[in-house]
């Protein structure tokens, strides 16, 4: 997030004992203020691993879908402990047109694999004037 963006400049200065400018904590937080920004881990079979690769992401709000301005989806998922394939997702939706207080839902489809009947949808709603 920008937050921690600028709390790690903040640190890395103050261990250089350099002067913090403001205009550079203002530029810290402009920087990725018109983005939504989720990392979604999935967890899937262990015969595919490559099961997040064709995930797709969108953002419904007001009835409209919103395509992401950016992703990038694991190519191979990592075996945890319980014995599953973990993969990470990483979605940025521009946020310009998205109120601050809006409810939104953050919508992640994988396609169907071999010997499955249909894609695996997953829906994670969230309240904006709650998280900021």
């Amino acid at each position: 997030t920008p937050f921690y963006h600028l709390a790690l400049l903040a640190r890395n200065a103050a261990m250089r004992g350099v002067d913090f400018p403001p205009s550079l904590i203002k530029n810290a937080l402009k920087d990725g203020s018109e983005t939504l920004h989720f990392v979604v881990t999935i967890y899937g079979s262990m015969s595919e691993p490559g099961f997040a690769r064709e995930a797709t992401a969108s953002l419904k709000h007001n009835g409209k879908t919103i395509k992401p301005i950016f992703s990038i989806n694991d190519q191979y998922a990592d075996v945890n402990r319980e014995q599953t394939n973990v993969a990470v997702c990483e979605y940025k939706f521009s946020s310009t047109d998205i109120n601050p207080g809006a409810k939104i839902t953050l919508i992640v489809a994988i396609p169907k694999m071999e010997g499955e009947k249909e894609d695996h949808i997953l829906s994670f709603p969230f309240n904006l004037s709650k998280i900021r």
